[in-house]
């Protein structure tokens, strides 16, 4: 159970980086339209 459990939660991190990242880039995105 802890070793599911600990995969469980390296996955969740990774796909809470990867819609961090994703996030990011949107507000990026929105800021250099902002600025052109």
């Amino acid at each position: 159970v802890k070793e599911i459990r600990g995969w469980d939660k390296s996955h969740t991190v990774s796909a809470y980086n990867l819609y961090f990242v994703k996030s990011s880039n949107l507000f990026i995105l929105y800021g250099l339209m902002e600025l052109f």
